[in-house]
């Protein structure tokens, strides 16, 4: 440790020395941090030889806890180069050295925020039919503040829906713009709560840039009702405070800081409250009334059969060629 006030277990941990790709001794994952500056000892698997005339470069590393004691803040040294047992190949004698050296200087960025909230433009959906495809479900908008960019590599999308239907939308994606990000996932009756079920996406490599933002659109196809779908059923999507077992929908991190945004520094609008679009009822097809062309108009003689308007019933948003009664 460079001192007992800012030791390495306070910001780090996992330290390890490397020559190149190859590690010197055991990677010490829990570091100290009782207050005491302490020593940490790498042994090799075998005696590295260092021939005359060269010389063996060793690099430091070590992994920024995800929460850290002195972050926005200079560690001048991070750490210390103590001591190295040697001895002469040729000669037998002691070659080695207990000069303490200070090694470079580290900076640990204060741990940036993120917004997760339900745009504005999220759809007004009402009705959708059965069969249809790719429709756009819910837009979120992920806004990062000023301190650094924030990595996504975690999205759970919720939606409030009985178990029953949890099959009726089903291939649930992820676009960033017109980009997908991630692969489809479906809605788990099991990964869920008493009122939501789930579809967790993993593996994103979404960043969200510092002092910006960026809308998340939800996509999904509608399952036709002899695939399994629940007609009558409805559905809306969320981003939830707590998907379950207290644990947040987003998971992220600072792209300086490697600090996890959770907690405060992640928030769900100004209040922290889950996140919703709005509501869609699914139904096996969908009926549209408009005038006939050749309604009449203008004025006319009086009749006992007259013809005072033509309407148009058409059953024509129907994927999976189902009647309508009207």
């Amino acid at each position: 440790d460079a001192s007992a006030v800012s030791q390495m277990g306070d910001n780090f941990q996992n330290l390890k020395l490397m020559n190149g790709t190859t590690l010197i001794g055991t990677t010490i994952g829990s570091l100290d941090s009782s207050g005491t500056a302490a020593t940490y000892s790498f042994s090799p698997s075998s005696a590295i030889r260092v021939n005359a005339g060269q010389q063996y470069v060793v690099d430091v590393y070590a992994d920024v806890k995800s929460s850290v004691q002195d972050s926005a803040m200079s560690l001048a040294p991070a750490i210390k180069y103590y001591s190295l047992t040697a001895t002469g190949v040729n000669t037998g004698t002691s070659a080695s050295d207990a000069n303490a050296i200070s090694l470079q200087t580290a900076y640990i960025s204060a741990s940036g925020n993120l917004t997760v909230t339900a745009d504005a433009d999220t759809p007004v959906l009402g009705q959708l039919v059965m069969g249809a495809t790719d429709q756009t479900l819910a837009k979120f908008k992920f806004a990062a503040d000023a301190a650094e960019d924030i990595n996504i590599s975690d999205i759970t999308v919720s939606d409030l829906v009985s178990s029953a239907a949890t099959g009726t939308i089903q291939n649930l994606k992820l676009y960033d713009g017109t980009t997908q990000i991630g692969q489809a996932v479906n809605l788990s009756a099991t990964d869920a709560t008493t009122t939501y079920a789930n579809a967790t996406f993993s593996g994103l490599s979404l960043v969200i840039p510092k002092n910006s933002n960026k809308v998340i659109t939800v996509k999904g196809d509608i399952t036709l009702f002899d695939a399994g779908a629940l007609s009558n059923s409805t559905h809306k999507l969320a981003l939830l405070v707590d998907k379950g077992s207290a644990a947040e929908s987003v998971t992220a991190k600072g792209a300086s800081s490697g600090t996890s945004i959770t907690g405060t520094a992640l928030d769900y609008s100004a209040t922290d409250a889950d996140q919703s679009a709005n509501t869609a009822t699914v139904y096996k097809t969908k009926i549209t009334v408009a005038y006939a062309s050749d309604t009449p108009a203008g004025a006319a003689s009086p009749s006992a059969s007259q013809v005072i308007a033509k309407i148009n019933v058409t059953n024509s948003a129907n994927a999976g060629n189902y009647s309508a009664t009207v």
